[in-house]
């Protein structure tokens, strides 16, 4: 049995073997993975923003009277340090 599809990518359309085929070859596979590898990636560095964010407001809203106060600043500093080094990155 063969399938008639329209291209996800291309919008090519083409006669596929299975009924969940996506796309008509592997350059369209291929663009796609690579689309969605990169959509990823900004939705990591958004994610990774907004740690920074919450740990920076973590640490300032802090009680002087916490006896733990200073050692969870620098750990939600550290924390901080790292989402905004990393998101870029990716």
């Amino acid at each position: 049995m063969t399938y008639e599809i329209d291209c996800a990518v291309c919008g090519r359309r083409f006669t596929a073997a299975r009924s969940y085929a996506e796309t008509c070859g592997t350059t369209c596979r291929v663009r796609r993975f690579r689309e969605r590898k990169a959509q990823h990636a900004v939705t990591a560095a958004a994610l990774l923003a907004e740690q920074a964010r919450l740990a920076r407001e973590a640490a300032a809203s802090l009680r002087p009277t916490d006896p733990e106060r200073e050692r969870l600043i620098a750990e939600l500093r550290r924390l901080a340090d790292v989402a905004e080094r990393t998101a870029p990155a990716l």
